[in-house]
């Protein structure tokens, strides 16, 4: 758990989006910073074992924590707590990781919003 929550951090504090250099997991749970937008949204997707098979259609409920950085209108971060489910990457969730990348592009090594 130690490296996601060094990955949160680098995140934050690289992209100068904290005002305080420190988590609080107990105000903020799962992510360890305060968001800008939570909501939550049902999603169907087809799961599968890792391998591809035994395909299956699955409803799921989503919470969204969304964080925004200064000078940006789209959240620059997005990220997903998806319950009961293993860490199996889905065509949904390129679907989701599209809907905040869509809005940004990289120009002379610096990201820009499109």
């Amino acid at each position: 758990m130690d490296d996601e929550k060094n990955v949160l951090h680098d995140l934050f504090a690289g992209n100068g989006m904290l005002d305080t250099q420190k988590a609080n997991y107990q105000n903020y749970p799962y992510w360890g910073y305060k968001s800008d937008h939570v909501y939550q949204k049902t999603i169907t997707y087809f799961d599968y074992d890792p391998y591809g098979h035994d395909q299956r259609e699955v409803e799921n409920r989503l919470t969204f924590s969304e964080y925004l950085k200064k000078g940006f209108k789209h959240p620059f971060t997005r990220l997903v707590l998806v319950p009961n489910e293993p860490h199996i990457p889905h065509s949904s969730n390129a679907q989701i990781v599209w809907n905040v990348l869509k809005h940004f592009s990289c120009v002379n090594g610096k990201i820009v919003e499109k």
